[in-house]
């Protein structure tokens, strides 16, 4: 290992096409230090006469402050044909995560038995997350929640499920052929890019999905407090901050005064 090579992980990592997303510096820095104490250590205890670790320079990015430079979505049009194009193999877990604003990483460690899908309302229960190959609950109590299916996705999860070979009902619903945890990485390599490359959005990871979500609904005018629970954020202020300049219009409708004088005859028969 040379300097050289981990300058290149580095870039890697910061790649916002090659992640999928931006990552934050401070992720970066997270994942490269542990390297950099190892090749420490080695050098210390005489395992190397070189550390080429040593002054390797961590990118120090300027911070976006507008989020709507960081939250892009699919059109309707370019969802539609990504879900179109999708290998039928795969089709299943990328209707869910566009019909869900579900984390890949939740989707991922969803088991069968998570998928409530012969109820009068479907729903998918999300209890878990697959993070760094490890299954991990959610971060808090509000990633734990239920989203509700429309009832044509739930026919076709239903007999994705009856086609897999392993019927336990703690088995992974979207597994790999050798029925572990599919790997994001390689799926969004193998699968995912070439896709969003086809509807000239190459820019698009997974999270892509979830942004969409949100934004179709807030196009419709569903309610924050249901939207922000539905996407596992702490709070409605959190989604609206995340998502304000997604909401329509981008002014305030014109307020008619001549309304008070109703409002004052229905006070005074009240009182």
């Amino acid at each position: 290992m040379t300097t050289y090579d981990i300058a290149r992980f580095v870039d890697w990592l910061a790649d916002e096409s090659e992640q999928g997303r931006r990552l934050a510096d401070s992720t970066v820095a997270n994942i490269v230090n542990p390297l950099r104490a190892a090749l420490a250590t080695a050098k210390r205890e005489g395992l190397i006469r070189h550390n080429p670790a040593q002054g390797l320079a961590l990118p120090h990015r300027e911070q976006i402050a507008d989020e709507e430079d960081e939250v892009k979505f699919f059109t309707r049009e370019q969802l539609s044909a990504i879900l179109a194009m999708a290998p039928e193999r795969h089709r299943p877990l990328f209707e869910l995560l566009a019909t869900s604003g579900l984390r890949i990483s939740e989707a991922l460690a969803l088991q069968r038995l998570h998928l409530q899908l012969d109820t009068d309302e479907p729903e998918v229960c999300i209890r878990r997350a697959i993070v760094r190959e490890r299954i991990e609950a959610p971060k808090s109590r509000h990633g734990r929640r239920e989203v509700r299916l429309p009832e044509s996705l739930a026919a076709k999860l239903r007999a994705h499920l009856s086609a897999q070979p392993d019927q336990d009902s703690t088995a992974l619903a979207f597994p790999n052929e050798s029925g572990e945890a599919l790997d994001p990485n390689n799926l969004r390599r193998r699968v995912l890019k070439p896709l969003v490359k086809g509807v000239d959005a190459p820019w698009a990871g997974f999270h892509t999905f979830r942004h969409t979500f949100a934004s179709i609904h807030l196009s419709q005018g569903t309610n924050l407090l249901q939207l922000s629970r539905a996407l596992g954020h702490h709070s409605p202020a959190f989604t609206l901050t995340r998502y304000t300049h997604l909401l329509p219009g981008d002014e305030a409708p014109a307020l008619d005064l001549a309304f008070r004088g109703n409002l004052g005859e229905t006070a005074k028969l009240r009182s």
